[in-house]
């Protein structure tokens, strides 16, 4: 992980002790567990070629991950080897790994979440697995494939507006409270993977639902360099009414580099009746 990598996971992981009343509301709902899972900056690389954006971390008590005695301090709790005088590196190889091996002593070799299952799996606190049906992973996994053709499954980042962890987006705090972090992944993610990048490739950022769609114009500007309206498509119903609508492409200036924008995606959550036909190209996502 790169330092400017390091000192933006840093930022993001220590927001609510900086901006206590901000993000109240969200980490109160942890308050009565006795540990408090840290604020999920992103996972996967920033240097890969895609980075895929969502509102809000899903919060599994069952699953490891890091996890302090309060939110207002960074004082370890287990299982596992999160506290010893390495522990910000193991909490950095933690989310840079996400989707590899883990590099946690008390797990090693073991995987936090394994993409050779489907749904993929996720490592629990007792050193045994579940599969908890993430649909985003599985989406995003879905339109990176389709997107490149020399893709490699779970080469991506993936990121959300809000980064304090919550079941069902509960006590989500605005989403213009917190996007000015999202905003500052999504600058170092285009400097690095243009950095990176082989050939002709363009790095590409891909919003799914509402929330980050919404977010597009503070993220990106309102004046795409070309703009493509026919990427894909996907039907929404309106009590007996099916709506066509748009998956859009744009090509945008960011950092002085050329950035892909993927928007238009809907939830998969949503999906629920709701959306269905849901296309990149000719190709089903769901």
């Amino acid at each position: 992980m790169s330092p400017d990598e390091k000192e933006l996971l840093m930022d993001i992981i220590k927001c609510p002790i900086s901006c206590p009343r901000q993000c109240n509301t969200i980490v109160s709902i942890q308050a009565f567990k006795g540990y408090w899972q840290i604020p999920e900056p992103w996972n996967g690389s920033l240097a890969s070629g895609f980075l895929i954006i969502a509102g809000n971390p899903a919060l599994d008590d069952a699953e490891l991950y890091p996890a302090t005695s309060s939110s207002t301090s960074l004082s370890w709790v287990g299982p596992g080897i999160w506290s010893n005088k390495k522990d910000n590196e193991i909490v950095e190889d933690f989310f840079e790994g996400r989707f590899g091996k883990s590099t946690n002593p008390a797990f090693h070799p073991q995987k936090y979440v394994d993409v050779s299952t489907n749904p993929p799996s996720i490592l629990l606190k007792t050193s045994g697995v579940k599969n908890p049906k993430n649909p985003y992973w599985e989406v995003a996994n879905k339109i990176c494939s389709l997107l490149s053709h020399s893709f490699v499954p779970w080469s991506f980042a993936f990121t959300d507006i809000v980064h304090c962890k919550s079941s069902s987006g509960q006590g989500n705090p605005p989403y213009n409270t917190c996007r000015h972090h999202t905003k500052a992944i999504i600058d170092l993610f285009v400097r690095m993977s243009s950095e990176e990048s082989i050939e002709e490739s363009i790095p590409t950022v891909i919003l799914i639902g509402a929330p980050a769609n919404k977010q597009k114009d503070y993220f990106f500007g309102k004046n795409p360099v070309t703009c493509n309206s026919h990427l894909g498509s996907y039907l929404f119903k309106h009590g007996k009414v099916y709506t066509k609508y748009i998956i859009d492409e744009a090509f945008i200036m960011g950092n002085g580099k050329k950035v892909r924008v993927i928007s238009g995606i809907p939830a998969p959550s949503a999906a629920n009746c709701q959306v269905s036909n849901v296309k990149i190209g000719a190709t089903k996502i769901w």
